[in-house]
Parts: structure tokens; sequence; C-alpha cells
């Protein structure tokens, strides 16, 4: 198939007032991986940066449903609406475009931005997934029998793809790709932390959405396995990102100046874990 690679490098200097550096304590970076429930493909169509934020949205921790590929072509035509290029008869958009379209539909109310593959890791292994925006190379176009791209060849364009893991002990980065899921590993790759920081180094982008508006999450969705993974992470964000016990501060006053600073996205969380310690599941 013909790929098109057609992220567009846009980005906003105001970006820099936002990084996930400002509101994660932790330091020491650690595994994690974040299931997509989805395997989408774009096919011929330059829409990577609608497909690469549907893919972040049907992921874990808090998956909304009824992601399709429709839904994706949709978002990619909103964020060209959104972006600066006058019209739509045009191939790509930029990674900024496409979230504040994401924003727009009410799947998040904030997002922040990595600068640096040090704040890649520890948004992986802290926050939820990353959408990337990076170049592509011929070297990355089909994976080996272990998954494994690599960013070497000749540079093919810009591509907005998932990055939904991180192993501390491979020192590999997860990949979920908008090829369909006879790509890579069930659509997946990994890719080397070098080749990572040579790609973000090269205009790279890496945007972390924080907190989805959303919180009408019902447990019958999940397995019991899922709803304490679910426990584990709220807890561990709350305590990591905003400085906040749920186990100490629950029914109190929110009061610490870092959780007033994003007092609804708190909230939001608090009300997930609240149903989830109704049911039994109390985190860490």
């Amino acid at each position: 198939m013909n790929r098109k690679y057609d992220r567009i490098i846009k980005f906003d200097e105001r970006s820099k007032k936002y990084p996930i550096s400002k509101i994660l304590s932790a330091t020491e970076r650690k595994s994690n991986y974040w299931k997509c429930w989805v395997v989408l493909d774009q096919g011929s169509e330059g829409a990577c940066a609608g497909f690469g934020f549907a893919h972040e949205a049907a992921s874990e921790p808090v998956a909304l449903s009824n992601i399709t590929e429709t839904v994706a072509f949709s978002l990619y035509k909103r964020a060209q609406q959104l972006d600066e290029w006058p019209g739509e008869n045009y191939e790509g958009t930029s990674i900024l475009a496409a979230v504040k379209a994401a924003v727009e539909k009410g799947w998040y109310s904030e997002y922040r931005w990595a600068f640096g593959e040090d704040d890649l890791a520890l948004a992986i292994g802290y926050q939820g997934p990353v959408v990337l925006g990076i170049s592509w190379y011929s070297g990355m176009e089909n994976p080996d029998p272990s998954g494994l791209i690599r960013a070497t060849g000749n540079n093919l364009g810009g591509h907005c793809i998932l990055c939904n893991g991180y192993d501390v002990n491979t020192n590999l980065y997860r990949l979920h790709n908008s090829w369909g899921s006879s790509w890579g590993i069930n659509g997946e790759c990994f890719i080397s932390v070098a080749d990572m920081i040579k790609l973000l180094k090269e205009d790279g982008e890496a945007c972390i959405p924080l907190v989805r508006k959303s919180s009408n999450v019902s447990l019958v969705d999940f397995t019991e396995n899922e709803c304490r993974l679910l426990a584990n992470f709220i807890y561990d964000t709350l305590q990591c990102v905003y400085n906040f016990s749920p186990k100490r501060n629950l029914d109190q006053d929110i009061t610490n100046n870092n959780v007033i600073q994003f007092y609804d996205e708190v909230l939001s969380l608090v009300e997930i874990y609240k149903k989830l310690q109704a049911a039994g599941f109390e985190g860490k």
C-alpha cells in the first residue's frame, strides 16, 4: 500500500509553558504498558494525527468506547479546520491541531508536552499513553520478527503514532500504529531509547493528555484485575502528579496548591476512585 506521511510540523512556543515535568514529581523510570483496545487502519490517507489521538482515547487507563476509523477520520478533518492552513484540500495536519480537536470533542480537559526522552519515559511510567509526532524512516516500515523497528535509511516524512509502553529492562518503547493489525505484532512495534532520542531531537513532539472530561465509568465494564490496576493507577496519579493522598484526603477539603490548580481533574479521578473503593478496590 502507498502510505502517506503527512504529519505537519507546527510547534507553538507557548507549549513550552506546559511541560509534563512541571506536574510529575517522580524521577525514577518504571516500566508500564497501556493497552489500546482497538487497532485502526488509516489506509492510504494522510490522517495519522486523527488516528494517533483516537488510539490514545481507546487506551488504558480509562478507555473511551466506540472509537472507530470513522471517528478517527472525523477528528482528523476537524483538526484540518482548526489548524492554520486554509481549506482542507491538502494532506495531513499538526499534532497541536489534532489535540485541540480532541479537547473540543470532550475527550480531554488538559494536555501537556514531553520535552526530551526522559520526560517521555516518566510520562509513560506514571501518567499514561503519549501521542508522538516524529520523522518516519524506511528502516521503520517493516518491523523484524521481534517487532523491532530502527530509525535508519531514508526519511520518508512525518508520522503520528501512539506510544503506549516502556520497558526499563529492555530499554524499548512500544508503539501502537494505525496501519491495521497485520502490521508488526498486532499493529504494534518496539523502538530503542537511542532511536527515540534521535527522533525527538528531529523536531519530534510528544503530547500527553492528562484527564478525560468524562468520568462516567461503570465498573461492570472491567474485570476484577482491571479494577485493581485502575485503582492502583489512580492512587499513583493522585499522589505522584497532584501530591494528593486519596486515603488521607478523599473526604476532606482540597486545599493543596497543586491540587487547586487542577481541581476539576482531581475531582474526576476521585469520583472514579470512590466507585472503586465502594467495590472493594482500595489501590496501594
